[in-house]
């Protein structure tokens, strides 16, 4: 899996190493370890098949791409909740998917200005029911 990050100033690279269920928050997770989550970050997951990421602390980023047909499942695991705040964009390309499971609170929080654009699929799962946000 490929995470693209990068500032206004300078871009960054780094490639997802984690397992099925690894964090995101945590910087490990990441070829080469990145340096914690700045509101700089522009993040592309495009690893074209399935992928399941949890996300145990409050993370922040610029823009969020999933993409290639990726379905990615996004799991909190902090208790309370977590939040992702997104600065500039959130993107969910044409046919990649992007799933919120589980039973804590996931929240999207998005900048005043941000834009969602989601031309694939948006969905929330929770015990066992599940809905969808197409287009």
């Amino acid at each position: 899996y490929t995470f693209v990050c990068s500032t206004d100033v300078k871009s960054y690279v780094y490639k997802w190493n984690g397992s099925k269920g690894a964090d995101l928050s945590s910087s490990n997770n990441f070829y080469p370890a990145k340096s914690g989550s700045t509101s700089n970050d522009r993040i592309t997951i495009d690893a074209g098949d399935s992928a399941e990421v949890t996300v145990g602390s409050n993370n922040n980023c610029k823009h969020l791409k999933i993409a290639e047909g990726t379905e990615l499942k996004l799991r909190c695991t902090k208790a309370g909740g977590a939040k992702i705040v997104i600065d500039s964009m959130l993107e969910i390309d044409s046919g990649a998917t992007m799933t919120v499971v589980g039973a804590d609170t996931m929240t999207f929080e998005m900048a005043p200005g941000a834009k969602a654009h989601i031309r694939g699929h948006f969905n929330t799962e929770s015990d066992g029911s599940s809905k969808t946000k197409e287009k």
